[in-house]
């Protein structure tokens, strides 16, 4: 099964044997106080910057139906975001990887991310597709 939106990913993880657990990492992009004028001006048309996490949550995969319903509890929640990193934890003999695993991958998987090291994750955009980001 070719992933290419996070329903598709919903999905997988429904069909793994054992039971699977989103990790997901919320960030938005932000330009560094030292940019320099040709990097502000790409900023600004939409390209480059930081992500920087502002939340993270972990979601069971069958506590999950769509990404538009995703999106749709993030923004009730008032959570900007722009781009999604996820991962998969997968269970045990039938059971949910345990909160406290969960909340150590999850400290983890945002360090990971503010120093940019992302190739383990999906990045999703804000249709739920996920994208190739190139890190430099």
């Amino acid at each position: 099964m070719s992933l290419t939106h996070f329903d598709d990913l919903i999905q997988a993880a429904l069909g793994q044997p054992q039971p699977q657990t989103l990790l997901m990492v919320f960030c938005t992009s932000e330009l560094p106080e030292d940019a320099t004028a040709a990097q502000r001006t790409h900023f600004e048309r939409g390209h480059g910057g930081a992500l920087a996490p502002v939340v993270y949550i972990d979601k069971r995969a069958n506590e999950l139906s769509t990404f538009a319903a995703l999106r749709e509890e993030a923004a009730a929640q008032g959570h900007a975001w722009d781009m999604l990193f996820v991962a998969a934890l997968s269970g045990e003999h039938g059971q949910h990887a345990s909160a406290e695993t969960c909340a150590k991958m999850l400290k983890t998987m945002v360090e990971q991310v503010k120093t940019g090291n992302i190739s383990r994750f999906l990045a999703a955009n804000h249709n739920g597709d996920f994208v190739e980001l190139h890190v430099g």
